[in-house]
Parts: structure tokens; C-alpha cells; sequence
């Protein structure tokens, strides 16, 4: 498909969700971690946790920049976290399915 300025404004709007009757903004590394989530030969479940462990790498991020993209995944309720797993929240599972990577 072609990339147009409609398309990219699309895909702009998809990748900021409205949860909630809130636009929430959902930034391009946390797409990535989103994605590697969702993407994880782990993953069984939407729901289940996963071993965060080999999750920065597969998301494309170094170690001080995963663990800030995991905090404010955290802080925004679409992720969850004990530190050795993470997993989709509810609202992290909507999120996830109506991201588009460019």
C-alpha cells in the first residue's frame, strides 16, 4: 500500500486511542513493547504474563530505555508488571490490536 498524507493521518489517529472518551497517546517505543507483547511465541492468552526477560530486545529498545517505556506503559494502565513478567492490561489488549507499525 502506499503511504499517503490521509493514510499516515489514519494511522496517526488509530495509533492514538480513545479510551474512554480520553485521546491517550501511545508513543512509537511504546508500540514496539506493545507489539513484542503481543507478539511473543510465549504468549498463550492476550491476558497472560510473559518473561520480560529478551522483551527489550525483541522491541528494539536498550536496557534503561525498555525499563522507561514499561513504567510509563505502567503508569497509562496498559501494561502490568511484577518486574520478572509483563502482560497486557485490558485496555493494553484493545490498544494492541489497533496498532499499526509503519
Amino acid at each position: 500500500m502506499i503511504e499517503t498524507e490521509n493514510t499516515t493521518k489514519n494511522t496517526e489517529l488509530i495509533n492514538n486511542q480513545l479510551i474512554n472518551n480520553k485521546i491517550m497517546i501511545v508513543t512509537e517505543k511504546e508500540q514496539k513493547v506493545i507489539q513484542a507483547i503481543k507478539n511473543s511465541e510465549f504468549l498463550e492468552e492476550p491476558s497472560d504474563p510473559i518473561w520480560i526477560k529478551g522483551l527489550a530486545e525483541d522491541a528494539e529498545l536498550d536496557g534503561k530505555e525498555f525499563s522507561g517505556v514499561v513504567s510509563s506503559l505502567i503508569k497509562k494502565e496498559i501494561v502490568f508488571s511484577d518486574g520478572e513478567t509483563i502482560g497486557l492490561t485490558v485496555k493494553g489488549q484493545k490498544i494492541a490490536d489497533h496498532i499499526i507499525l509503519k
